[in-house]
């Protein structure tokens, strides 16, 4: 299994840096918070982080000169920081860019920043740490030596041919998570011929593993066949090594993705149920509320209560109107600042 990646959070607001944290575990991350950027100082000491999200509103002055700092003085150059505003001023968007911002989303609409970190999450996952054996099927030594070792730096087990026969028989013996091949082969068939015949094998005895098809020769027409014979990608050489690794790596985890887990129950609303109440909430708007204060979309807490979804929009309008409060973040600061 994959360490978690950690996400820290620079935000004043307690509350919203409670429902931050909720949603991003609930999507695999580790989570750190805290208020302030003396704060983040004391947290990085002691843990590397992958992600950064920052609040515009901190004491240590305008965004440009906390990025500063956390580019350059604490040395978090390649870290994606990520601006978290509820100003949606185009300017203002492009302004945070331009000074070296990663990414910008609105904290009243969290889902597109989950969505973001899930690819984050991926695309750095280690294929090192996946037990992963990819097929070689190359007739240049040369280049068969520089992608073999480059697949091996990145702890993958390759097995290297430079015929399509022998490439069967070791896949018939035992499938491999991926396939790598050259179209132009030694001997009578082709790397086409070999993708069509991965390609008709049952799902269970390999069908759908993934295949990167390469050439030296950039023609539409070889390249057409390829993709059609079942080739998930075409790369022309000479290769860029690290595009391959990305391919690859989007490819295995693609393959190997299944549906998320269903969000664990809460079982005790505890005292923010009993807050809620005081606002003449009923039963059922309780626990909805609830589940949006622990970070649930409207279409978990749909299947978390087996209502439809509409049901649960009825109910968030009625509990925003009681509570009198304009989204989820106003909610969850009645719960979480409250005494």
């Amino acid at each position: 299994m994959t360490d978690k990646l950690t996400i820290l959070a620079i935000e004043p607001s307690r509350s919203f840096r409670a429902l931050l944290g909720s949603l991003v575990e609930g999507i695999g991350y580790q989570f750190l918070g805290c208020a302030e950027v003396s704060e983040a100082e004391s947290l990085l000491q002691g843990n590397q982080v992958d992600v950064i999200c920052l609040s515009p509103n901190t004491s240590f002055g305008p965004v440009s000169a906390v990025l500063v700092h956390l580019r350059w003085t604490l040395g978090l150059e390649t870290v994606p920081i990520i601006l978290l505003t509820s100003d949606d001023k185009p300017e203002l968007l492009r302004a945070a860019m331009e000074i070296g911002i990663t990414e910008v989303f609105n904290k009243n609409d969290l889902n597109n920043l989950m969505a973001y970190l899930q690819v984050v999450r991926d695309s750095q996952q280690s294929l090192q740490e996946q037990s992963t054996r990819v097929l070689l099927v190359e007739d240049s030594p040369s280049v068969a030596a520089v992608i073999r070792r480059c697949l091996e730096d990145e702890g993958l087990e390759v097995q290297v041919t430079d015929n399509t026969r022998t490439a069967l028989e070791w896949f018939h013996a035992r499938p491999f998570e991926a396939v790598i091949t050259d179209i132009v082969l030694e001997g009578s068939e082709s790397g086409v011929v070999l993708i069509q015949k991965l390609r008709a094998l049952p799902e269970s005895g390999g069908g759908q593993v993934p295949i990167i098809a390469l050439s030296g020769f950039a023609d539409p027409s070889r390249r057409r066949i390829a993709l059609h014979s079942g080739a998930n990608l075409y790369l022309q050489k000479p290769l860029d090594l690290d595009e391959l690794l990305l391919h690859l790596r989007h490819l295995l985890l693609t393959a190997r993705r299944v549906p998320e887990p269903p969000p664990a129950k809460v079982q005790d609303t505890g005292a923010s149920a009993a807050r809620m109440q005081h606002f003449g909430l009923t039963l059922q708007e309780v626990r909805v509320a609830d589940l949006i204060t622990h970070g649930l979309t409207d279409k978990e807490i749909a299947r978390e209560l087996n209502i439809s979804y509409w049901t649960v929009r009825t109910h968030v309008a009625n509990i925003f109107r009681k509570c009198q409060v304009d989204n989820r973040i106003g909610l969850t600061k009645l719960c979480f600042d409250n005494p």
